[in-house]
Protein backbone atom coordinates (compact mmCIF):
# COMPACT_ATOMS: atom_id res chain seq x y z
CA UNK A 1 0.00 0.00 0.00
CA UNK A 2 1.31 3.44 -0.99
CA UNK A 3 4.53 1.88 -2.28
CA UNK A 4 5.81 1.01 1.17
CA UNK A 5 7.94 -2.09 1.53
CA UNK A 6 6.61 -4.73 3.91
CA UNK A 7 8.99 -5.69 6.71
CA UNK A 8 9.15 -8.97 8.59
CA UNK A 9 8.06 -8.57 12.21
CA UNK A 10 9.73 -10.85 14.75
CA UNK A 11 8.73 -10.81 18.42
CA UNK A 12 11.39 -12.30 20.69
CA UNK A 13 10.62 -13.82 24.07
CA UNK A 14 12.73 -15.52 26.71
CA UNK A 15 9.60 -17.13 28.16
CA UNK A 16 9.43 -20.79 27.23
CA UNK A 17 5.93 -21.06 28.70
CA UNK A 18 4.64 -18.19 26.55
CA UNK A 19 6.28 -19.64 23.46
CA UNK A 20 4.88 -23.12 24.12
CA UNK A 21 1.37 -21.71 24.56
CA UNK A 22 1.62 -19.93 21.20
CA UNK A 23 2.97 -23.09 19.55
CA UNK A 24 0.24 -25.39 20.92
CA UNK A 25 -2.58 -22.84 21.01
CA UNK A 26 -3.46 -24.01 24.55
CA UNK A 27 -3.39 -21.69 27.56
CA UNK A 28 -1.54 -23.28 30.49
CA UNK A 29 -3.09 -21.21 33.27
CA UNK A 30 -6.88 -21.40 33.08
CA UNK A 31 -9.80 -21.35 30.68
CA UNK A 32 -10.27 -17.59 30.94
CA UNK A 33 -6.84 -17.04 29.39
CA UNK A 34 -7.63 -19.29 26.40
CA UNK A 35 -9.58 -16.51 24.67
CA UNK A 36 -6.78 -14.02 25.30
CA UNK A 37 -4.24 -16.45 23.85
CA UNK A 38 -6.39 -17.10 20.77
CA UNK A 39 -6.79 -13.36 20.21
CA UNK A 40 -3.01 -12.82 20.51
CA UNK A 41 -2.30 -15.61 18.03
CA UNK A 42 -4.90 -14.19 15.64
CA UNK A 43 -3.39 -10.70 15.80
CA UNK A 44 0.14 -12.04 15.29
CA UNK A 45 -1.07 -13.84 12.16
CA UNK A 46 -2.81 -10.70 10.87
CA UNK A 47 0.49 -8.85 11.26
CA UNK A 48 2.42 -11.72 9.70
CA UNK A 49 4.59 -11.76 12.82
CA UNK A 50 6.78 -14.58 14.10
CA UNK A 51 7.27 -15.36 17.79
CA UNK A 52 10.77 -16.68 18.49
CA UNK A 53 12.27 -17.94 21.72
CA UNK A 54 15.73 -16.72 22.72
CA UNK A 55 17.89 -17.53 25.73
CA UNK A 56 17.55 -15.01 28.54
CA UNK A 57 21.28 -14.34 28.34
CA UNK A 58 20.80 -13.18 24.72
CA UNK A 59 17.73 -11.05 25.47
CA UNK A 60 18.82 -7.43 25.10
CA UNK A 61 15.53 -6.02 26.39
CA UNK A 62 15.90 -3.39 29.09
CA UNK A 63 13.64 -1.18 31.20
CA UNK A 64 12.40 0.51 28.04
CA UNK A 65 11.00 -2.77 26.66
CA UNK A 66 9.90 -4.70 29.77
CA UNK A 67 7.10 -3.78 32.12
CA UNK A 68 7.76 -2.34 35.56
CA UNK A 69 5.11 -1.68 38.18
CA UNK A 70 5.55 0.47 41.31
CA UNK A 71 6.80 -1.66 44.18
CA UNK A 72 7.86 -4.52 41.88
CA UNK A 73 11.10 -5.38 40.16
CA UNK A 74 11.08 -6.02 36.42
CA UNK A 75 9.09 -9.15 35.65
CA UNK A 76 8.48 -9.86 39.32
CA UNK A 77 6.13 -12.70 40.28
CA UNK A 78 2.64 -11.89 41.45
CA UNK A 79 1.85 -9.61 38.52
CA UNK A 80 -1.58 -10.09 36.93
CA UNK A 81 -1.05 -12.59 34.06
CA UNK A 82 -3.22 -10.44 31.79
CA UNK A 83 -0.59 -7.70 32.13
CA UNK A 84 2.31 -10.08 31.64
CA UNK A 85 3.52 -10.00 28.03
CA UNK A 86 6.99 -11.45 28.41
CA UNK A 87 8.42 -13.65 31.14
CA UNK A 88 11.79 -14.63 32.49
CA UNK A 89 12.19 -18.41 32.18
CA UNK A 90 12.09 -20.71 29.22
CA UNK A 91 13.38 -23.55 27.11
CA UNK A 92 14.04 -23.44 23.37
CA UNK A 93 11.07 -24.48 21.26
CA UNK A 94 11.38 -22.91 17.77
CA UNK A 95 9.24 -20.39 15.86
CA UNK A 96 5.53 -19.67 15.65
CA UNK A 97 3.83 -18.23 12.57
Amino acid sequence: MWGLKKVRLIVYTDSGALHDQFRTGKAQTDATMQGVLEWCIQEMRVLGADLQWIARSRNVANVMTKYALPGHSLGSPGVNPQVLVDGDLGTPAGNIH
